[in-house]
């Protein structure tokens, strides 16, 4: 038997044909022939037939809906740099030049950003400087260029109350930018010092020793200083903590470092993901056995990688506990609860036996940000539980 292909559309143009057809014969019956006398064809009225039609397109087009073929996931379109043709991530940065998407290597060779006025121009012979920013520095009319930049940081600060940060200890705090216009102007005004950082395409801002409310104080007053001026940071940068160790025993040290690593989970998920795979902060590398076997903490810390998230090796050249985990960050709340927490828990932790400490955080994830929380105190324990939510939020939609 031939196969037969169905045409919705050729059988609708017959059935209105066929229509058309008895219309016209029932048109010549009335005007030739008297109305009584029968024309001998069985004729439908020219509505049934439209009905009909009408009923049956009905009929085709739920059957279309109801054999709809399965939605596909829609496959983002490749990406290629509009210099080399290299292919790209589409899920990843994409650097453009005026719209083109552009490689890192063509990028590096062919562009370059304004340190001053933070604008994108073609790579020329000479400073990686626009010429207008050029032209204005040399009539004393603009911002010196970034790389220009550097001054020592001020006297420290020591807080005569502690009623805010809650804690006797010092600390100190790294600020890393990625740019920074105008901040020559605050080379006198602030206590924080500015200096170099290769990692970072701006400057990094290190602050003297702080402690009690007022460290804390100049602390949120640098955040202010720098968002009021427009000062940005990327993925990039980073927020580095250091606390006070001076004066501690290796037995203290030694329980302060298990603890980090035991609660290493939690403090993971406080902060954004990249952070945990950027090569100069990463996770922890050390273990229990290497912290209790060791003959003191200075040799510890000399025996593992200051490129990670709490670096030990601080401790032999500033007799500090270095946090390197937070992403790099203008926000005072967000800076100022990081620096509660952390003091906070190091307290705790030095208050404890090394036994209760494995009791206590040696436990599954999910029970240990609640015994975490019992040590930051109530202020950032409820900001950071409303952060890591939201975070791990984001994280399971992605």
């Amino acid at each position: 038997m031939p196969h037969i292909t169905f045409n919705p559309s050729e059988f609708e143009n017959s059935m209105m044909m066929r229509a058309m057809e008895l219309r016209q014969r029932e048109l010549a019956s009335r005007s030739f022939r008297s109305p009584r006398v029968s024309s001998g064809i069985d004729m439908l009225p020219i509505s049934e037939v439209a009905s009909r039609v009408e009923t049956f397109n009905l009929a085709l087009r739920k059957m279309s809906k109801m054999r709809k073929p399965p939605r596909t996931k829609k496959l983002k379109a490749t990406i290629h740099c509009y210099n080399c043709r290299h292919s790209l991530d589409p899920n990843g940065k994409i650097l453009r030049f005026h719209g083109d998407p552009c490689c890192r290597k063509c990028w590096n060779k062919k562009f370059f950003r304004c340190p001053v006025c933070n604008g994108i121009y073609h790579r020329k012979p000479g400073p990686c400087i626009c010429q207008t920013c050029l032209g204005r520095i040399a009539r004393g009319t603009g911002p010196r260029p970034t790389s220009d930049i550097s001054w020592r940081k001020g006297s420290n600060i020591e807080g005569s109350t502690s009623d805010a940060v809650g804690s006797k200890r010092a600390f100190g705090v790294e600020f890393e930018t990625q740019t920074c216009p105008w901040a020559e102007r605050l080379e006198g005004k602030t206590p924080f010092g500015c200096k170099y950082d290769s990692t970072v395409e701006g400057r990094e801002f290190d602050s003297p020793i702080l402690s009690g409310d007022d460290g804390l104080a100049a602390v949120t007053d640098f955040c202010d200083l720098a968002k009021s001026r427009g000062w940005v940071v990327n993925d990039q940068c980073g927020t580095h903590v250091h606390l006070d160790m001076r004066n501690e025993s290796d037995q203290n040290l030694k329980k302060v470092a298990i603890a980090y690593l035991r609660t290493f989970p939690v403090w993971a998920s406080l902060v954004k993901p990249h952070r945990l795979i950027n090569s100069y902060c990463g996770g922890l590398r050390y273990t229990v056995a290497e912290v209790l076997n060791g003959h003191n903490f200075t040799d510890i810390g000399y025996n593992t990688s200051r490129y990670q998230f709490i670096n030990l090796a601080a401790y032999g050249r500033h007799n500090t506990i270095e946090v390197r985990g937070l992403e790099g960050s203008l926000e005072k709340s967000l800076v100022t609860n990081w620096i509660k927490a952390h003091l906070r828990f190091v307290d705790y932790v030095m208050s404890r036996e090394l036994s209760d400490i494995e009791r206590q955080f040696n436990v599954p994830d999910s029970i240990m940000w609640g015994n975490v929380k019992k040590c930051i105190g109530q202020g950032p324990a409820r900001f950071w539980g409303r952060v890591r939510a939201e975070r791990l939020r984001k994280l399971a939609l992605s």
